[in-house]
């Protein structure tokens, strides 16, 4: 509230208040949002910075997080944004509040919107008077490491820059900005991070965070990779409740080699690619099988013949997969950030990776005197396998990232169950 009067006492209807028994109420808090005071840790009443989370489409007096697993949390891209505005908010001070334990999640998912709660901030120690310290965030919201830089002749407290007349970024005094950037590019040698990209140099968002900055304190930068980085899609198959890896094809026809006895020549067995299993070998396959047999019987022999050679094409041909102008190269992001299940579904869409494909193969029937009929060309569709990739699944960019495919739900191993008359 708003103290007119110069004296220590108030004019009241029925009497007279002390002026040192008020204190000034706050603003209220937006019904669809929670405010969260970081407050000094030797005097909790004392609040050094606030923050306001806002959440569209909430309701007044519900919890802005949930109850899971015996424990009160709240959601991850919640916890990077107020891990981050706290940090912006704390920025410039000589107070910090870098990670949030489980405890102080657990106060602000209980928190009600259109309500207040307190956490108690960290007063930062050993930095110099005359020194503020710059501490290099990573694109995932961590700090990869800081420097303190420092600068005679200076009082703590007082600003490392100025906020020039007409310009609503602040700016550094006249040779502060070189000697900040010989130091900071120091410190993020072989990190494999620099201040910009293509840039050793701060942009004027940099100077603009360190300008305002106390000596005595800290501030926040950014800083990015120093490249993108490929995270390479190494596809799977998921059969037989196990995923194994496909083998890329560039041609159109199966090349995993099968092995099947010829009846015929016993020492030679056929030990070939599919693509090359003519129908008289199967001929000879099922002549064999139904040998004197007869009616039903015979038919059921000939059947058993021609799926056993259809499975040993089908297990063959499930081992790979036709590279033919698909491109497993195009994810990439930030060298070193994480990437989440999302990002790599996306990248799957826009490269048309969500459905692959084996490359061709025969499959052989049988007409009413059980003979073999001429071949057909199939091949198997895999489909992207969120389950058994993993719901939850996370990589870094650079690094090889699994994907696994499932046949079952478009393809079965040919299979003939009666024969055509």
């Amino acid at each position: 509230m708003t103290l007119t009067t110069p004296t220590h006492q108030l004019m009241a209807a029925n009497g007279w208040i002390l002026m040192s028994g008020l204190t000034q109420a706050q603003a209220p808090v937006a019904d669809n949002a929670i405010q969260i005071n970081l407050v000094d840790p030797s005097n909790n009443s004392t609040i050094v910075k606030s923050v306001t989370i806002t959440r569209s489409g909430a309701t007044k007096g519900t919890n802005f997080g949930y109850y899971s697993n015996g424990g009160w949390t709240i959601s991850q891209s919640d916890l990077a944004s107020i891990q981050n505005q706290i940090r912006a908010a704390l920025s410039g001070t000589n107070y910090s509040l870098d990670s949030l334990t489980t405890a102080q999640i657990a106060q602000i998912a209980q928190t009600n919107f259109g309500s207040s709660t307190n956490l108690v901030a960290n007063k930062i120690a050993n930095i110099a008077d005359n020194a503020v310290r710059i501490n290099l965030v990573k694109p995932d919201g961590t700090i990869l490491k800081y420097t303190d830089w420092s600068k005679s002749g200076v009082a703590k407290g007082s600003n490392v820059g100025l906020s020039a007349s007409g310009n609503t970024l602040w700016s550094l005094y006249s040779g502060d900005q070189s000697s900040m950037e010989s130091q900071i590019n120091s410190a993020l040698s072989g990190t494999n991070f620099q201040l910009n990209t293509n840039s050793n140099t701060l942009n004027s968002t940099q100077m603009d965070a360190i300008a305002r900055g106390t000596y005595g304190g800290q501030v926040y930068i950014n800083v990015v990779p120093v490249s993108s980085a490929t995270s390479t899609i190494t596809p799977y198959v998921f059969s037989l409740n196990q995923s194994s890896p496909l083998h890329p094809v560039s041609g159109s026809s199966v090349t995993t080699k099968i092995e099947l006895a010829d009846p015929n020549n016993p020492d030679k067995p056929f030990n070939d690619v599919p693509g090359n299993l003519t129908t008289a070998f199967v001929q000879n396959i099922v002549t064999h099988a139904v040998g004197s047999e007869t009616g039903t019987s015979a038919q059921n022999k000939a059947i058993e013949a021609v799926n056993g050679v259809n499975k040993a094409i089908y297990d063959a041909a499930i081992q790979e997969y036709a590279l033919s102008n698909l491109n497993f190269n195009g994810f990439k992001g930030q060298s070193g950030s994480k990437w989440g299940i999302t990002d790599l579904t996306g990248s799957l869409l826009v490269n048309n990776l969500w459905y692959i494909h084996s490359p061709n193969f025969p499959v052989f029937s049988l007409d009413g005197q059980n003979k073999v009929q001429d071949l057909t060309i199939s091949n198997i569709t895999y489909s992207f396998d969120i389950v058994n990739t993993g719901g939850a699944i996370t990589g870094t960019y650079g690094d090889p990232a699994k994907v696994v495919y499932d046949a079952s739900p478009f393809n079965k191993i040919p299979e003939v169950t009666s024969t055509n008359k």
